[in-house]
């Protein structure tokens, strides 16, 4: 680990008060510069640095229950009963659980990663929700997923994988659904059941898929070679 330079206008600070590793970015020192221009913070202080967690930790409790909120207006859609515009209970228990979950509550009391990158990614989740629903998304949604997606990499790297991998994989899935009929034959056939009807017999059928697109990326990494000369 090595010390890192203070957020910009935090120089007042005698000694660095934030250790970072080399594969966390910095963005979590501008929004920290932002936050003290914001509330037109004179001086740059452990407890006005501190006060960033504070503050994220409740947005992150007021973002997961609209997460959740959505989540249940997309199943009440699926199954064709009206959606609730005002958020359940369940909803609300929901964000004070995840904003009181041990590893975020712990860091909301200090200067760090885990918290601002848990807000990010929950906001990137939320516009994901969003995406899925009944009105296909527009240009500027498109747009503002990337700049979403970039800014969860640069809070922390391996955020990667639930704005890449697990999000990406979502709107796959939502894709292959909200396929036209005449379209879904030359597409891949989606077997996604519900989670109380999944079981352990559905392996061979998942390893079957497995290896059959490992097939078809093998045969065409070896037309591609064949094409260019590799091979």
């Amino acid at each position: 680990m090595t010390k890192s330079p203070p957020p910009l206008g935090c120089e007042s600070t005698p000694e660095p008060l934030v250790l970072s590793t080399a594969d966390t970015p910095g963005n979590r020192y501008l929004l920290s510069v932002a936050y003290h221009k914001l509330w037109m913070l004179a001086t740059c202080t452990p407890l006005s640095l501190r006060s960033n967690n504070l503050l994220a930790t409740i947005l992150t409790a007021l973002v997961a229950s609209q997460c959740r909120h959505l989540i249940e207006a997309r199943a009440a859609e699926r199954e064709g009963r009206p959606v609730s515009r005002s958020l359940s209970l369940y909803a609300y228990h929901t964000g004070v659980n995840i904003a009181l979950f041990p590893v975020i509550f712990f860091f909301s009391a200090l200067y760090y990663t885990d918290v601002v990158s848990t807000l990010v990614v929950l906001v990137a989740y939320r516009n994901h929700l969003l995406r899925v629903g009944p009105q296909p998304p527009s240009l500027a949604n498109d747009l503002w997923t990337v700049v979403l997606g970039i800014a969860a990499l640069f809070m922390r790297q391996t955020n990667v994988f639930w704005v890449a991998v697990y999000m990406g994989g979502m709107e796959a899935v939502h894709a292959l659904r909200s396929a036209k009929p005449g379209a879904q034959e030359y597409l891949t056939k989606l077997h996604d059941p519900p989670l109380d009807q999944s079981g352990p017999e559905g392996m061979p059928r998942l390893f079957g898929r497995l290896i059959n697109c490992l097939h078809i990326r093998l045969a065409v990494l070896w037309a591609y070679g064949r094409c260019h000369g590799a091979l």
